[in-house]
């Protein structure tokens, strides 16, 4: 199985029917063989451009799996060699969606919401400064014990 992940683009407009836009998506991906993974990441950003009179967007990301030629044949499933062209292609004709983004996630740090980054940063600040801290009372104590033998 290879992992991807999809993001994708709802106008504001459209955010009324995310569910269903949600679903056909999932549809789309389901019908040539994708699993998907449970987290799902939502969040409303103000575009940088407009895109087809939008300024503000709903991002939506998930990522799947896709079965390989050999898993395609044990479970029966139709092979096709170019699928991530054929679910892009199906999510372009989408009316609901802006625009949808497949990359591998291989190489992709952990799908997290804006509050666990948030959190995770605020950990690694706290860390940081207890290194910090018990690197400067080690030089303080170094700095006192010199200043012992030189008496």
């Amino acid at each position: 199985m290879k992992e991807y992940e999809l993001l994708y683009l709802i106008g504001e407009s459209r955010k009324g029917d995310f569910k269903k836009i949600n679903d056909d998506v999932h549809a789309i991906v389901e019908k040539y063989g994708g699993t998907w993974l449970d987290k799902q990441v939502t969040e409303e950003h103000r575009l940088a451009y407009e895109i087809k009179h939008e300024r503000n967007g709903l991002y939506v990301a998930q990522r799947f799996t896709l079965p390989d030629r050999d898993e395609c044949e044990e479970q029966g499933i139709e092979y096709t060699p170019h699928v991530i062209a054929e679910i892009n292609r199906e999510l372009r004709l989408h009316t609901g969606i802006l625009r949808a983004l497949i990359v591998k996630a291989e190489d992709l740090p952990p799908l997290m919401t804006k509050e666990e980054k948030v959190a995770l940063r605020i950990k690694k600040q706290q860390e940081r400064e207890l290194r910090e801290n018990a690197n400067v009372s080690s030089e303080v104590l170094d700095k006192q014990v010199d200043e012992a033998l030189h008496i």
